[in-house]
């Protein structure tokens, strides 16, 4: 929860980049290890309470991800651009399914990152490498949005 409190902070004036940018890696990496254990057979003994609590703050986590991903700071939204990227992607051919509980973010993500997009690189201004990265990690979002993500 510390995480998503912290990137939310972004959207205020006064904020510690630093704290965000920790906080985008640190969460996306604990999405991205939530979405592995639902994977193991010990994520069933687990509380649901406490699953319900992680997964809810992971949907945040990935919403502010996305809301990062258009800020001006470059640092703030290269963090949360990267951290989209830790959440959703994986190497292997087995990634896990998109939980449901983390559709709301993700949507948010994906819809952020199109604002992104248009915003760096549809104008006589476009900052190549911005929306280049963007919309590569548009593309890693959407696909672990689809039906088929994870299946073999």
């Amino acid at each position: 929860m510390m995480c998503s409190a912290k990137l939310n902070e972004m959207n205020i004036n006064l904020f510690m980049a630093g704290e965000v940018h920790g906080s985008a890696f640190l969460g996306s990496t604990c999405i991205r290890a939530l979405r592995l254990l639902s994977q193991n057979h010990h994520y069933l003994e687990m509380e649901d309470t406490v699953l319900s609590k992680c997964w809810v703050t992971a949907s945040r986590i990935l919403s502010a991800l996305g809301r990062g991903s258009v800020h001006s700071d470059e640092n703030v939204w290269n963090a949360c651009t990267q951290g989209l990227r830790i959440s959703l992607s994986f190497d292997e051919i087995n990634a896990p399914i998109l939980d449901e509980r983390m559709y709301e973010g993700t949507t948010n993500a994906i819809t952020q990152l199109d604002s992104a997009l248009r915003k760096y690189g549809n104008s006589d201004h476009t900052d190549l490498i911005r929306a280049s990265l963007i919309a590569e990690t548009a593309g890693i979002v959407l696909a672990s949005s689809t039906s088929a993500s994870g299946k073999t």
